[in-house]
């Protein structure tokens, strides 16, 4: 790791500008923890553990939406229901035919 002078920096803080060597496939993310690793295989496990912290961890967000969605749903059911019993039929035929008799 390099600044714009070309000296080595072993740390680089917030809005540092550096010059990394030895990237392979993509840059990582700003804010993302950069580990120095002795060999390929070290780093393709840090890989791997990252990817599945974050399919682990969007996995609990999708349960959480899917538990908030079936939570609202019931309680549009119900209310639903309390609607029917009262008699309100929106959008019914049986009243659309009610009117065209009369």
């Amino acid at each position: 790791m390099t600044d714009e002078y070309n000296r080595i920096m072993s740390e680089a803080g917030p809005s540092e500008p550096v010059r990394v060597a030895g990237w392979r496939d993509s840059l990582p993310s700003p804010g993302e923890k950069i580990l120095e690793v002795d060999n390929e295989h070290k780093a393709q496990r840090v890989i791997n553990h990252r990817l599945s912290q974050k399919m682990e961890q969007k996995a609990m967000e999708d349960w959480v939406i899917e538990a908030q969605r079936e939570a609202e749903r019931k309680v549009y059911l119900e209310n639903r229901q309390k609607l029917l019993d009262k008699g309100a039929r929106y959008g019914s035929t049986l009243r659309k035919l009610v009117h065209k008799v009369s």
